[in-house]
């Protein structure tokens, strides 16, 4: 990283610009609803960054006033009417649901909470009671809830998810229907326009050695405000699912990503259904590690599929026929992507978070051969 501007010295809410290839894992970018020039970044290990120039460059928050939870903000949620507030999911583990944690070969018993943010990210307070000491992996507003006592939903590794109705000061666990007594990794949470909830456990190896067991893996949805949850993939259930996204004109329509279990397993790549649950179809696959699969907002039929971890070739291809035909980004110099981004007023550009590379913004379709 270099300075922003030629002198000047390095500190709290100084500005920086990259200078190059940045080796850092990101899960989340993120463009202010309200004012377009903010923009966020959520990391591993540098926990989050904020830009007020539309990603000239990029501040780090200020010690006095960031989180208690230090490594790693996973996503951010923003209120509907509101500016400048802000809840964001924090830990002080990494790398959740990627292989350092499903392998074991890094701890997952490190705390996390939940944070908010009153003046655009630029301090922090956090509100907890009711819940855990333990990751907290995804946040999300019901934009449906009243202004002055808004409902968010936490998903928190190893317990489940979490709701508020009284604008996150106190939480209180929705899980009847939801996991295994032995599986609680709720890695994500996603509440779509028309009210249904989603909520994703990720992969678990009971010990080192052993294979990945079945027990609560997979994607679950409710209907009435994460009261009562029912599993919508067990006609394709997956040892190793990494991520989904719901499509937003129909909440039927669901994307899930997986890998490869080992041990001879090939279920990896990028499943679609489009009647809600009772029928999967893959309709991808390019390497062993599928991260996931998003629907482009504003063109139907268009979704990019994301590779990370092994990828043998491109780590992000598009499909402008629902999956029947792919074109990879072969011009994206960086393999392991994780999530596609949209910027809501330009739809010829993507950002693309890695594992490992930071965030790249690009052309929304690859060059032609």
């Amino acid at each position: 990283m270099a300075y922003s501007a030629p002198g000047q010295k390095p500190g709290p809410r100084s500005g920086w610009v990259c200078n190059g290839l940045v080796v850092t894992t990101t899960w989340h970018f993120y463009i202010d609803p309200f004012e377009p020039n903010r923009q966020y970044i959520c990391y591993t290990d540098i926990r989050m960054a904020r830009s007020t120039d539309a990603g000239q460059s990029w501040i780090w928050w200020d010690p006095k006033s960031w989180s208690p939870w230090r490594n790693t903000c996973y996503e951010m949620a923003f209120d509907p009417e509101t500016p400048g507030k802000i809840l964001g999911a924090f830990s002080d583990v990494h790398d959740i649901p990627n292989d350092n944690i499903i392998t074991e070969r890094h701890g997952h018993q490190g705390p996390g909470g939940v944070c908010l943010s009153t003046d655009f990210g630029v301090s922090w307070r956090s509100g907890t009671e009711g819940l855990p000491r333990k990751p907290v992996t995804s946040i999300v507003f019901d934009p449906a809830s009243p202004k002055n006592a808004r409902t968010p939903y936490a998903g928190v590794f190893d317990e489940g998810v979490f709701k508020s109705t009284d604008d996150g000061k106190t939480w209180a666990l929705k899980k009847t229907g939801l996991g295994h007594p032995d599986n609680m990794r709720v890695y994500r949470v996603i509440l779509h326009r028309d009210g249904t909830l989603f909520a994703f456990i990720c992969a678990k190896r009971p010990a080192s050695g052993q294979p990945l067991m079945p027990e609560g893996v997979g994607l679950y949805r409710s209907k009435d405000s994460a009261e009562n949850w029912e599993n919508i993939n067990a006609s394709k259930p997956l040892l190793y699912p990494k991520d989904f996204s719901i499509d937003p004109r129909d909440s039927r329509r669901i994307l899930l990503g997986a890998a490869d279990a080992g041990r001879g397993d090939q279920s990896g790549g990028l499943y679609l259904t489009e009647d809600g649950d009772q029928s999967w179809q893959r309709i991808g696959r390019e390497g062993p590690q599928t991260f996931g699969g998003y629907f482009h907002p504003n063109h139907d039929g268009w979704i990019y599929m994301t590779l990370t971890e092994d990828a043998p070739g491109a780590g992000l291809w598009l499909s402008r026929d629902n999956g029947k035909t792919w074109r990879a980004f072969d011009e994206l110099p960086f393999a392991n992507i994780q999530r596609v981004e949209f910027d809501p007023a330009n739809d010829a550009v993507i950002h693309v978070t890695t594992f490992g590379g930071s965030v790249w913004r690009g052309p929304a379709t690859p060059s032609e051969p």
